[in-house]
This record gives C-alpha cells, structure tokens and sequence, in this order.
C-alpha cells in the first residue's frame, strides 16, 4: 500500500490527455473518466493531468492548437459526431499529432 501512496503523491512521469467532450463545463459529467486516468496513472507511476476541450468548440482552424502537444487524446461518448461536423474530428488528430487516441464507448470515424 505504501507502494502505491508513494507512486500518487511523487509520481516518475507525467502525461497531458486531452479529454474531448461536449458537457466539459459541467464538473461531474466525466468523473468516472477522470477517476480511471487518476487510478491508471497511479498504477503506472504516472501524473495523469487531463485537460478538458469542449468538442463543439474545435475546427479545423485550431484542431491542432486545442489537441496537438497533448500525449494522448480520449473522444468521450456522442464527442465524435459533434466535432465531425467541423470537419475536424478528433479522431482523425493522432494522425495530425502523433498522438495516441481512445474511444470511449463510441464508434469515432475520420471525416
């Protein structure tokens, strides 16, 4: 247990995930996604900080800007569809980034 304590409070590495959704404004609204990355990252001795991107609010003008520098990027469920009518689904970044990507419970398509 001390183990783990000690992997929490001074973690080996840190990583940024860009958590894409459409309700980031609302605090509990990914709180099970959040509480995962917290419990991966401790397991891993790794500092999860997630940095939260309202899918309506990418374009094709600032995809790269808002999702480029992030380590990986998680597209939240209904996410995908919302920012694919941008032309610009974040599902299609980890090529544009070099980023790793997960769905979560979704299908995600590029446009």
């Amino acid at each position: 247990m001390d183990g783990l304590v000690e992997k929490v409070k001074h973690p080996a590495k840190k990583i940024e995930i860009a958590l894409v959704g459409k309700y980031t404004e609302l605090p509990d609204a990914y709180k099970s996604i959040c509480e995962s990355f917290i419990h991966a990252g401790a397991v891993n001795d790794c500092k999860v900080k997630l940095r939260y991107v309202n899918s309506e609010k990418i374009t094709a003008e600032n995809v790269a800007e808002k999702l480029g520098r992030m380590s990986g990027i998680l597209v939240a469920p209904g996410s995908a569809t919302v920012a694919s009518k941008a032309r610009s689904s974040p599902c299609a970044m980890p090529v544009r980034t070099r980023s790793r990507s997960w769905e979560s419970a979704s299908a995600c398509s590029a446009p």
